[in-house]
């Protein structure tokens, strides 16, 4: 077998990495180890990785990580909490924002179930839209509350900000059986559940933005989509004796979520395809200029009313779309991250047919990330169109256990150009 064949094996099985890194990469730039014990426990189906290769990408560390999580010391401390979801809430508002979002708001408004850590955001061009804001959720989720489980238990919102502690919050809270509590101003001890989350959900925003290089007036658009995220993904700790659930599972058990391995990373290029009425737009005729897609990048996810819709921004119009999600077709996630990386671009390879790589079955290599020797027992092409190859594992001179795959063959060479 020729060097350059036995290359191509070798990065058939390095494509796990990339899987890896990837992933950490749609979910907000999720520490690895958390992402890990969601793949091991089924919460993310369709990855097969290791603990080996989780310790490489650990070493390298991520770039964009260092740069927007990077603190002086760490919090380890823990707050008490309710024992049931839907009892205590707490409520912040943030500082004004630097620039407008497209939106024209500037600040960001959260409320937070203490107990499942669910997450309501909402955003303001003006502390006096605060009341509107909790207004809508007692109307939107505590009053539909009530109707459904018929509960007249006493629920208490914890807030320090002084919009919400007007006379008019108070009043309108009492309506629907919320006591109203106020913390200690400029203690964020007092409000911590909602002032950790603020930080959490910063960080994932900035990891975002600084993914793709967006522009800062997309700021809105990317904590939305990190509070989805948040709110989909189980916490780091488990509270002993309950499930790791996500804040989404516990608040409201009986509603189903997207599979976060269909997730797309924040701000990637997308093409929505047009449908026939919105091509014929302009034209009194046929025109071989009518495109059948345009291009955006895709900003948001909403999962809460049937089929998935992706909300997909236009830059060249300004404006921001919901779509179904089996319009849009996605640039490929890591040759998007290579144009904005630093690191050295790989240098191309000239593509290979299917048939070029039909020898590699039956033959056995050894991985240089587990040090396991397999045999390749298949390769064919999968429904995206890309050459993929299955193997087994080789014990005492035959293979053993069940088949490992799919990993891509990669038409990439792992090395770096000389300078």
């Amino acid at each position: 077998m020729t060097e350059e064949r036995q290359d191509g094996i070798v990065g058939a099985y390095l494509a796990r990495a990339d899987a890896l890194e990837l992933l950490h990469i749609r979910l907000g730039h999720m520490p690895y180890q958390r992402i890990e014990r969601m793949i091991r426990r089924q919460i993310i189906k369709g990855y097969k990785l290791d603990s080996k290769t989780l310790k490489a990408l650990l070493r390298e560390r991520c770039d964009v990580c260092i740069r927007s999580k990077k603190v002086d010391a760490p919090h380890k401390g823990q707050l008490p909490l309710p024992k049931t979801p839907w009892v205590n809430f707490s409520t912040d508002l943030s500082a004004a924002f630097d620039r407008p979002s497209l939106y024209g708001n500037i600040y960001q408004m959260v409320i937070i179930d203490n107990k499942s850590k669910y997450v309501w955001d909402y955003y303001l061009k003006s502390k006096d839209q605060a009341f509107d804001k909790i207004k809508e959720w007692l109307e939107n989720e505590i009053g539909l509350l009530r109707g459904r489980d018929n509960s007249n238990y006493e629920i208490v919102l914890f807030s320090d900000m002084g919009e919400a502690n007007s006379r008019k919050v108070i009043d309108i809270c009492k309506e629907y059986g919320v006591v109203k509590q106020r913390t200690g101003g400029y203690t964020p001890e007092h409000n911590a559940f909602a002032e950790r989350w603020f930080r959490t959900n910063a960080e994932m925003s900035t990891c975002q933005m600084l993914q793709f290089d967006l522009p800062e007036n997309m700021w809105e658009d990317s904590r939305r989509m990190a509070t989805f995220i948040y709110n989909r993904v189980p916490p780091t700790r488990q509270t002993p004796g309950e499930e790791w659930l996500s804040p989404h599972e516990k608040q409201y058990p009986t509603r189903q979520t997207m599979d976060l391995a269909r997730l797309q990373p924040f701000g990637i290029p997308c093409w929505v395809y047009q449908k026939k009425p919105i091509r014929d737009k302009g034209y009194s005729g046929k025109s071989d200029k009518k495109e059948r897609a345009v291009k955006g990048r895709l900003v948001g996810y909403n999962d809460s009313q049937g089929p998935l819709h992706v909300k997909v921004y236009y830059p060249d119009e300004g404006v921001s779309k919901w779509h179904p999600e089996e319009l849009l077709v996605y640039a490929d996630a890591m040759t998007e991250i290579e144009k904005t990386s630093d690191k050295p671009k790989a240098k191309e390879m000239e593509s290979k047919p299917l048939e070029y790589f039909k020898p590699m079955v039956g033959t056995r290599h050894t991985d240089p990330e587990d040090g396991i020797t397999y045999e390749t027992t298949e390769v064919k092409t999968n429904k995206q169109g890309y050459i993929v190859a299955y193997r087994r594992e080789i014990c005492k001179g035959k293979p053993v256990g069940s088949i490992d795959g799919p990993y891509h063959i990669l038409t990439k060479e792992k090395t770096t150009p000389p300078t």
